[in-house]
């Protein structure tokens, strides 16, 4: 189920926690890094390098868009 606080937002199908660019989905957190993403199963860490095939849907789709943005194709 999805977590009621205060500081959880409901975004596009992801949880944003009140933590810019950190995400809870499919039990797992997601932090994105400078050079790429990150996961955890506590916000506490540890935290793993995520590859982008492991991220979830909506956060794989995003992440392509803000490289595509980025790139400007």
């Amino acid at each position: 189920g999805i977590v009621k606080s205060s500081l959880i937002e409901l975004v596009s199908s992801s949880v944003v926690i009140n933590v810019p660019g950190s995400y809870w989905l499919d039990d797992r957190y997601y932090r994105k890094a400078p050079k790429g993403w990150l996961w955890s199963a506590s916000f506490e860490g540890p935290w793993e390098v995520c590859v982008e095939a492991n991220l979830p849907v909506g956060l794989r789709a995003g992440a392509a868009k803000n490289r595509k943005d980025k790139n400007g194709r």
